[in-house]
């Protein structure tokens, strides 16, 4: 785990390891839980994560942190409550990008607003390999590493533009402050050829 990661909650005046916050070189790292809303449910933890949520994204200096990218375990057909409270304040702090898993499957998505269901094709290239000033944050689904359970079924189906069900990696790189890349590759390809997406986000 990098320095920066380490004892993040405590870092970040949360004093939990389910959300929190850091800076890594040109981004800012979110990090919160959905799974509040149906395990254990807690009005006041949820009510604490959204006020943490808010105030700690309202906070960020694009100028020094001009990527925002958030992590979560599972995306929005998974956790839709959980969603109808975090799109709002995702959106309105302008996320670039989501990472979540537990499903056992690449998916990459195309910008999109999980609450209005609004698809924003204006800023994807002809060939979906670069999203030039999306209006909603990329949301990817990178639980392709999966584990011995089972391998979910990738089935492509709007506003998904590409996935797999093969093992694989992600490398997420902030070029600078107009330019970030993501680039996954597969590792086993037992469930299929072998399969690699890349994706290039431009903020002008």
């Amino acid at each position: 785990m990098h320095a920066t990661a380490l004892f993040a909650g405590k870092n970040a005046g949360t004093n939990t390891a389910r959300y929190y916050s850091f800076n890594q070189g040109l981004t800012h790292f979110i990090v919160f839980t959905a799974e509040a809303y149906l395990y254990a449910r807690d009005a006041s933890f949820i009510e604490n994560q959204l006020n943490f949520m808010k105030a700690d994204l309202g906070a960020v200096d694009r100028k020094v942190t001009p990527w925002v990218v958030a992590l979560v375990h599972k995306d929005w057909t998974m956790e839709a409550e959980a969603y109808a409270a975090f799109s709002p304040i995702l959106q309105d702090a302008k996320v670039d990008i989501l990472f979540c898993g537990h499903v056992h499957y690449y998916n990459r998505y195309l910008p999109y607003d999980v609450v209005t269901n609004d698809i924003d094709m204006a800023s994807v290239s002809q060939d979906g390999s670069t999203y030039t000033n999306p209006k909603y944050m990329t949301i990817i689904v990178t639980g392709a590493s999966g584990d011995r359970e089972k391998d979910d079924k990738y089935t492509k189906e709007s506003p998904s533009f590409t996935g797999t069900e093969n093992y694989g990696y992600g490398v997420f790189t902030a070029t600078n402050a107009t330019h970030a890349t993501w680039k996954f590759k597969t590792v086993k390809a037992d469930k299929g050829p072998d399969y690699a997406d890349s994706l290039t986000w431009i903020k002008n």
